[in-house]
C-alpha cells in the first residue's frame, strides 16, 4: 500500500512510500528528465521523491494519484496510479 506523504511545488514533487517498482518503471519510460530518489528520513526507509519536469502536475485524491502532462504534450496523459 503506498501513501502520499506530501505534494509541493505546485504539484511538480511528490513524496510517496511504498510506490510499486512496475509503477516506477512506467513513470520512467513515458516522463522524460523525470528524477526520482529514494531516502529513509527519521528510521522510515524507501521514501521516494519524485521530481516531474516543469509544467507538469500531481493531484492526488482518495486513492489515486494523477499526473498531468503539460498541454503541449497532451498525446500522453494523464497518468493515473491507484494507491
Amino acid at each position: 500500500m503506498a501513501v502520499v506523504l506530501s505534494v509541493i511545488n505546485k504539484g511538480e514533487v511528490f513524496i510517496i512510500t511504498e510506490l510499486d517498482p512496475k509503477v516506477i518503471s512506467y513513470l520512467e519510460r513515458n516522463i522524460e528528465d523525470i528524477m526520482i530518489k529514494t531516502d529513509s528520513i527519521k528510521g522510515i526507509s524507501g521514501i521516494k521523491y519524485v521530481t516531474l519536469p516543469k509544467g507538469y502536475q500531481i493531484k492526488v485524491e482518495e486513492k489515486l494519484i494523477k499526473i498531468i502532462f503539460p498541454e503541449d504534450q497532451v498525446k500522453k496523459g494523464p497518468i493515473n496510479i491507484l494507491y
